[in-house]
């Protein structure tokens, strides 16, 4: 009898074939975040190919972007399953921010190694920026967020403030050498200061206003600057008053000498003119008497009429005294300019011997006298009066000596 054997072959294979619903949610994500993926049938398991670029929570699907590449994502309903693909964006480098403050009417440039993005801003009343550019300006005081997006949807972002920029200064922008004008800024808290103090100084007079005053000719530009260091800023002229008076420093009782100045056209005055007096207009000063007084200059200058002023002191008229035994002697000039010449009509025997003393008695020149002629340089001496003393043999030769440059 024959014996039959029905083999019966299962084979188990895993498909989609028993209704499982497709993976529905964003399948993008970046680099540190995550997005949420689902699938309308119940019960099932999520898995991710490539962990170490996108894992995903088994029981809930969320993926979390780890690094960037492509992921296969896998839901599985006992033996059935459906597959999604993930790709996880990089994100963009750090931006390159020049500051995080911003004084407003101001602007910065930000900038991403990565090309291609574009840029925006939270709030562009406080703070706008360059779509393309990364051109950020300060519209109004405030701080807000400037972000950096890559075609990818992954971003960067960057907290900017924006501080008040002080208005602009009021007040005369030129003014003279020695004089001051008053300036005025409406925002509070701030503080004055000078690119050039050589040229212009400026404090603070008051909580808003301040005082320029001009040391030298130039351009000077004055800053007002708030703690965030925001500043407005006002360029200055500082013109020249006339420049000095020149000429001599001493004059003697009946002698006259002329001051100069290089504007033309002022009036010459003296303070005293029982002392010395000149001529208003040509600057010839005669002495008058002893005494010191100050000669005046008054001239249209570039910032309008200025006075200048020159010291002078006049002496008694000089005159040779206590000769006892004298030669000839001539002793010029007098007043000196520098060099003094000293002529002896008779050559003493024996030593001759020069002295000039300062008003005070202190010796100052002792030179020896061999010849008849003789220089002597005095361009080491101060202008003022001196005692020029001649000593050789039985005789003193007394005589006061003025230098006037």
């Amino acid at each position: 009898m024959k014996q039959f054997y029905l083999l019966i072959t299962t084979i188990i294979f895993s498909c989609n074939c028993f209704g499982i619903a497709p993976i529905t949610g964003v399948t993008n994500v970046c680099v540190g975040l995550n997005t949420a993926l689902n699938d309308a049938t119940p019960g099932g398991t999520w898995s991710s190919s490539a962990p170490a670029i996108g894992s995903i929570d088994a029981a809930f699907g969320v993926v979390m972007g780890i690094s960037a590449g492509t992921t296969t994502i896998t839901y599985t309903v006992g033996t059935g399953y459906v597959t999604t693909s993930v790709t996880v964006n990089a994100l963009p480098p750090a931006i390159t921010v020049p500051s995080v403050i911003l004084c407003t009417g101001s602007s910065i440039i930000l900038t991403d190694s990565v090309p291609g993005g574009t840029w925006t801003s939270s709030d562009t009343t406080i703070l706008s920026v360059g779509f393309t550019t990364g051109v950020v300006t300060g519209i109004w005081t405030g701080t807000q967020i400037i972000t950096y997006t890559l075609p990818g949807g992954c971003y960067d972002f960057v907290t900017i403030s924006a501080y008040p920029t002080p208005p602009h200064i009021l007040g005369d922008s030129v003014l003279c050498a020695g004089s001051s004008i008053p300036i005025i800024d409406s925002l509070p808290m701030g503080y004055w200061s000078s690119s050039n103090m050589a040229i212009a100084i400026v404090g603070t007079t008051g909580i808003y206003t301040a005082s320029i005053t001009g040391l030298s000719p130039g351009v000077d530009t004055i800053f007002y600057s708030t703690p965030m260091s925001c500043s407005a800023t006002r360029t200055v002229t500082v013109n020249p008053y006339i420049p000095s008076i020149t000429g001599a420093s001493f004059l003697l009782v009946g002698d006259t000498t002329t001051m100069h100045d290089p504007v033309t056209g002022g009036v010459w005055s003296s303070s005293f003119t029982g002392i010395a007096t000149v001529n208003p207009s040509s600057g010839l000063v005669t002495g008058i008497s002893p005494g010191i007084d100050t000669i005046y200059y008054s001239a249209l200058a570039a910032c309008g009429t200025a006075t200048t002023k020159r010291i002078i002191t006049v002496y008694n008229t000089l005159a040779a005294s206590n000769t006892i035994n004298s030669p000839v002697v001539r002793i010029f000039p007098n007043p000196s300019q520098g060099n003094l010449n000293i002529l002896w009509h008779v050559v003493p025997s024996g030593k001759a011997l020069l002295l000039i003393k300062d008003i005070t008695g202190r010796d100052v020149i002792a030179q020896e006298l061999k010849s008849q002629q003789m220089t002597i340089d005095l361009s080491s001496l101060k202008d003022g009066l001196y005692i020029i003393s001649l000593r050789a043999d039985n005789f003193n030769y007394f005589e006061k000596l003025m230098i006037a440059r």
